[in-house]
Order: structure tokens, then C-alpha cells, then sequence
């Protein structure tokens, strides 16, 4: 063996040793084992992988996409939701508020427009539907929806500001 056949093998022999009392092996995980602790917390829910996960759930995990200001993310995790079930008046809601946040306000009111139409008595539906006739312009309908929420929701949280907003909404003339 030469010099330099020997210097090589002493060098790998070297590196090979570092990683082995550096570098713990890894751990084999199942699906049926737990996650380790730093693989279960996790920032946003990822829309990746073929979990089953419910409406209700895909609803949560939009809420927590929109907190964190990844509307896109929660506008994938709604329409996953709305695949499952096209007939759940919340999800329709939820798809509303992200829509109408990303700018999209057309489309958001046709949301909330959906949201009521399957399920004409939940308050927060009349109001963010209101709140984005409003920024749009349609005053009397923005109105009509301000009206409901107070008729369904007399303690209402919002119940001065939305009084407020209709005091302050100029005569019905909008022609939308």
C-alpha cells in the first residue's frame, strides 16, 4: 500500500468516527407510532398528504391558516371542505371572510350569499355579509343584512357598531 493509499484510509476511518459518536441513528417511526414531540407541533396545517380529515376540522385548520395570514392555505383547506360537504353553511362562511380578505369581494358576497341560503339564521353570516355589501357600495342591501343581525342576535357583540353603521348609511340609493 502506498503513502497516499494510507493517508485515505486513515482519513475515512477519522471522518467515520465523528459521525459515529456525533450522529445518533435514526429512529424508525410507524404509522401507528407517535411523532416525535418536534414533529407534532406544527406552524400551519399542511394540505399535503392523503390524511382524513372531516369539514369541522378543515374548517379549524382555515381558522388557523387565515390567524397566521396564509389566506391562500386556508382558501385550499375551505375548498377541501366544501368537497366533502357542499351543504355546510359555516364553511360557506369561512370561504366568504377569506375571500373578501384576499380581495376577492364579489365572490365572498356570493359565499355569504350560499352560507344563507343554507342556513338564513346565523348572525356572524348576515353581518360579514353586510360588512362586504357595505364596502361595496350596495348600502341597502348592506342594511337589510346589519337589520338581521340585530333581529337574530340582540346581544349581538357588535350590536353599537352595527347601530352605529346604520345610523350613519346615507338614504337608499344604490340601485344594486
Amino acid at each position: 500500500m502506498t503513502l497516499g493509499g494510507i493517508v485515505l484510509v486513515c482519513a475515512v476511518a477519522a471522518i467515520a468516527m465523528i459521525f459515529k459518536t456525533s450522529t445518533p441513528a435514526p429512529r424508525v417511526m410507524t404509522a401507528t407510532s407517535p411523532a416525535p414531540a418536534a414533529a407534532r407541533t406544527e406552524v400551519l396545517p399542511s394540505t399535503r398528504g392523503r390524511e382524513s380529515l372531516g369539514t369541522p376540522e378543515l374548517r379549524e385548520r382555515a381558522r388557523q391558516a387565515v390567524a397566521a395570514g396564509s389566506l391562500d392555505q386556508a382558501k385550499a383547506l375551505l375548498d377541501r371542505a366544501l368537497a366533502l360537504d357542499r351543504s355546510d353553511s359555516l364553511t360557506w362562511n369561512d370561504l366568504g371572510v377569506v375571500l373578501v380578505r384576499r380581495g376577492q369581494r364579489s365572490q365572498g358576497i356570493a359565499a355569504f350569499q350560499r352560507s344563507l341560503a343554507l342556513d338564513g339564521r346565523h348572525a356572524d353570516t348576515h353581518r360579514n355579509l353586510a360588512v362586504a355589501l357595505d364596502q361595496d357600495g350596495q348600502n341597502r342591501m348592506a342594511a337589510t343584512h346589519y337589520r338581521a343581525v340585530l333581529d337574530l342576535a340582540p346581544r349581538h357583540p357588535e350590536r353599537g357598531r352595527i347601530e352605529a353603521r346604520l345610523a350613519s348609511l346615507p338614504p337608499a340609493t344604490d340601485t344594486r
